[in-house]
């Protein structure tokens, strides 16, 4: 019996683990999209807030945290191939100016 209740608790974790890596991927944009409207957003004057990125993509922020010159945010897409990526934003602390960064995530990376 308590062989049987560890398969039954297992069999849940890993089905869990699964439905949730797949939600994410079902949820992330495409890469090309997502960068060609961050590019198109840092370059507008009134592009002031992080938060202008999920009501124009939809996608929520991954990760945040302080660079060099300011703030750093991520982003998750899906590439060509559907993996998943990040793309990277920087706010300016100085001047308040964003900045696309592209591929990867500092604040993850370590760098």
């Amino acid at each position: 019996m308590e062989r049987i209740s560890l398969t039954i608790v297992a069999a849940l974790i890993f089905g869990t683990v699964g439905l949730a890596n797949g939600q994410t991927v079902e949820m992330a944009a495409k890469c090309d999209a997502v960068y060609k409207t961050l590019s198109e957003l840092v370059k507008r004057p009134d592009f002031n807030d992080v938060q202008q990125v999920k009501q124009s993509l939809g996608i929520d922020v991954l990760d945040t945290c302080d660079g060099p010159k300011g703030q750093i945010t991520c982003f998750q897409c899906l590439d060509k191939g559907n993996v998943l990526r990040t793309l990277q934003l920087s706010k300016d602390k100085a001047t308040g100016k964003f900045e696309l960064l592209g591929y990867g995530c500092r604040c993850r990376d370590g760098k």
